[in-house]
């Protein structure tokens, strides 16, 4: 059975984006792991498509997707102290570990993004990988 895996909204950008050849390493890996992402992923996800002007039908068109095909994992006042703590220790923005933080909470053992440190793995059992480089 694959690990669990958070999938970081850039991911999700690549899924549905246009440049094919990384969305084919995002379709791969999605489709080699039990992928799953959160309700702040998926607003951070509409955000940039919406700036982008993508039409709202086409923003909720791809959210219907997400929904169907991730499991969409919520936040709580607990993941934002968790958040708080680890980026204190790991020096990282706070939206990006609130992601951590969810992933953690929800027993990810993979983090999947682009933008975040190749290869680093958190002392709570999480190891963030960036897809792109793994080819």
């Amino acid at each position: 059975m694959p690990d669990k895996v958070f999938l970081d909204t850039n991911i999700l950008i690549y899924l549905f984006g246009e440049d094919s050849g990384k969305q084919f390493l995002a379709q791969k890996t999605v489709s080699e792991s039990d992928a799953s992402v959160s309700l702040q992923v998926v607003n951070e996800f509409c955000g940039y498509l919406l700036k982008k002007k993508y039409p709202h039908d086409h923003v909720l068109a791809a959210v219907n997707q997400i929904s169907e095909n991730f499991p969409i994992l919520r936040l709580s006042e607990k993941t934002v102290r968790e958040a708080l703590r680890l980026g204190k220790r790991y020096r990282y923005s706070h939206f990006d570990c609130l992601h951590l933080a969810t992933a953690i909470e929800h027993g990810c053992k993979i983090f999947y993004s682009e933008d975040m440190h190749h290869g680093h793995q958190l002392e709570e059992g999480l190891r963030i990988l960036n897809p792109f480089k793994l080819t």
